[in-house]
């Protein structure tokens, strides 16, 4: 006999799937909060810059061939970060057999 959750039980559960969603929310938002206010501290610094007289020209140059060589180097790291979660993710799937019914599948010719 299967007896449905009681409405405690399933208002429990919402709860927690809702406290999950925050801490989601919480976990992304954090880290862009303290990059967002990196930024509006060096955008003001360049601002203040451009006011005394500074020429800021040759930084902004400097900062986009900077940006431009960290992220051809950071592609090979990235590319082996993105197989490395592949390897995992397929090795769960192994052991769950996926791979031997396929192959199986392929003998039986």
């Amino acid at each position: 006999m299967h007896t449905q959750p009681s409405v405690p039980a399933v208002q429990d559960g919402a709860a927690k799937r809702a406290q999950a969603k925050v801490d989601a929310l919480q976990r992304v938002v954090v880290p862009l909060s303290g990059l967002a206010s990196w930024l509006l501290v060096a955008s003001g610094g360049l601002m203040a810059a451009h006011v005394l007289g500074i020429n800021i020209a040759p930084l902004l140059t400097v900062g986009g061939v900077s940006g431009i060589i960290v992220g051809l180097s950071a592609q090979s790291v990235m590319s082996n970060m993105i197989s490395g979660v592949n390897l995992v993710r397929f090795r769960a799937a192994r052991a769950i057999g996926l791979f031997e019914s396929w192959s199986s599948s392929a003998h039986m010719f």
